[in-house]
């Protein structure tokens, strides 16, 4: 109960300082190379000659190399949590033995052929 409690002074005490509102415009300020990379690309496509079969081939660029590199690097560069990622993965399996359970038991059910 005590926790609640000082969480709501913190919040309170974030407010009146303005500390709160530096985080949430902080964080604004994060996404904006992202929305003028969109929009750079919109213009770049509507003000330039380049054909369809270019942007298609940077598309599939992106989409199978650059992106899973990206991904591939912000994992790597995370700080794991032994029990946040112990909990994500037991999620995981039970979630993936609830499917295969289900799975095998419509293949039982009349009518459904099994596997």
């Amino acid at each position: 109960m005590r926790a609640g409690v000082n969480g709501v002074v913190r919040c309170a005490t974030e407010r009146a300082s303005g500390i709160g509102h530096t985080r949430r415009m902080t964080q604004v300020w994060l996404l904006l190379p992202e929305f003028l990379l969109i929009l750079s690309g919109f213009v770049i496509c509507r003000a330039t000659p380049l054909d369809r079969p270019v942007w298609d081939a940077a598309e599939r660029l992106v989409y199978y190399l650059l992106f899973p590199v990206l991904l591939f690097n912000s994992i790597l560069r995370s700080e794991l949590q032994v029990s946040q990622t112990l909990s994500l993965a037991a999620a995981g399996l039970a979630i993936m033995l609830t499917g295969i359970t289900l799975a095998l038991l419509v293949g039982r059910w009349p009518g459904v052929p099994a596997l």
